[in-house]
Parts: C-alpha cells; structure tokens; sequence
C-alpha cells in the first residue's frame, strides 16, 4: 500500500500561479521521514512562513525527505484560468469548474502511472490537510471517479492533522514550488538553477538529485493546446456525475 499526502497553494481567486503536489511512498519510507522529521523539530510544528529564515533547520528538513527517496509529483498552472478555460468549447469549463480540480486530477494520474511503473500497482491511499477548504470537493471528485472505474489506484481518500510531519512535508514541498513559479511566471526570474539554489533548499536538493519527479506545468498556451487536441477523443471531458447531499 502506498501514501500520497498533498497540499496545495494559490487557490485563492485571481491567482495567476497556482500549484498542487506532494510526495508519494510505502509505509516504511514514511516511517522513517516521520521519526526524523519530529526529531529534528523538536517539538514544533514547521510552518514554513514562520521558519523561512531559520536554515539550519530547513537544509535538514529538505535532506531528510530527500533521502527517503519518495516520489515527487507536481502539477501547476501559470496565467489566467478563467480566460483560458473560456478560450475553447461551452464544455471546457464544464469538465474543469476551478483550475484546483484540473491540477488535482493531473496528479492523480501521475500517481496511478507511478505506482505502476515502480510498484506494480500497488494500491494508495490520499491523504489532505483536513484544513484544506478544498479537499471535500475532491473526495466527492475521487468518490464519482471511483464509481465509474476510473481512478482504480486510488483507494482510499483521507484527511490527516496538518501537523503529521507527513502533510509537514508537502506543505514545505508545495510553498517553495509555488514560490519558484511564481518569481518565474509573475516577476520575470530566469528559471536558472540559481533561483532555487540561492533560497529554497528542497527544490534544491531534490533537483540536484536528479530523481525522478513527476512534474506537469501548463501555462495558457499549453492548456489550451492540450484540451483542444483531447477534445477530440473526449478523454478529458468526460465528466464524473458529482451529486450534492440532499
């Protein structure tokens, strides 16, 4: 059985950078980052904007999950989602109502294709931040897929305590992703190797490490090519029935 644990960032409403990742991996390599993280914590619990000038500590914390050898999946959008999704047929917008659910389901298939090309299709189970305002909406999403036979790898849907080190770790995980897209996308930063080398030490050692890292990132362009050459097999805009509780 493998674990995924997830966060997400820049959700909020006229975001032009947002991102959704986490690590991917067995029980046993989850053990180990959960012994180390809480020692190396000592108690507290990370928070990386209160902790980003402590670096000590998060050049620790980045070789403690690099050394557990997880998988690294990733997936973000850089532009205006509603002028993109609004750029094709009536249906794009239908298939995906908010770029978190698009971004989400890429990760998924991500993991699905992980599972089966380093594990033998283990089964996972998904765990959140039961913090996370979205993460109702994608259990529903994962429930309809689920019911239709999509999504097969995928079973089991959690929500953990956002201070279980696992969650810890893709917090610190998704804060420096989107940070770095971001200089890229929004402030015009070179994306060189001397814009995660100088300040965030996770990208860093993880890119350094040259594992494998499961990463999709769409700009407007890209997302609008994509859909319209799946519009023509339908696969991405077959839409799960998602029922509302009565």
């Amino acid at each position: 059985m493998l674990r995924a644990y997830f966060d997400e960032s820049g959700i909020h409403g006229g975001s032009k950078t947002t991102v959704v990742c986490g690590f991917i991996g067995s029980r046993s390599q989850w053990r180990l980052v959960a012994r180390k993280w809480q020692k190396a914590m000592q108690g507290r619990v990370f928070h990386y904007k209160e902790m980003g000038k402590e670096t000590e500590l998060l050049e620790k914390l980045a070789t403690i999950i690099d050394e557990a050898d997880l998988g690294t999946i990733l997936s973000g959008f850089l532009g205006d989602w509603d002028r993109t999704i609004k750029a094709g047929t009536p249906d794009w917008p239908k298939r995906f109502p908010s770029c978190y659910q698009m971004l989400l389901e890429m990760c998924i298939h991500r993991m699905e294709q992980y599972s089966n090309v380093f594990w033998r299709g283990e089964p996972i189970v998904l765990t959140f931040s039961r913090q996370d305002q979205y993460a109702p909406f994608a259990e529903k999403l994962w429930r309809a897929h689920k019911a239709t036979g999509v999504w097969a790898h995928i079973v089991g849907f959690g929500y953990g305590d956002p201070e279980l080190p696992e969650l810890q770790a893709a917090d610190m995980l998704v804060h420096e992703a989107f940070q770095c897209a971001r200089q890229v996308y929004e402030r015009g930063q070179s994306a060189t190797p001397r814009l995660w080398e100088e300040k965030w030490p996770l990208v860093r050692k993880l890119v350094a490490s040259r594992k494998l890292m499961l990463a999709d990132m769409m700009n407007e362009e890209r997302l609008v090519q994509t859909l319209r050459k799946e519009d023509k097999n339908r696969r991405y805009l077959k839409r799960p029935d998602i029922k509302k509780k009565s």
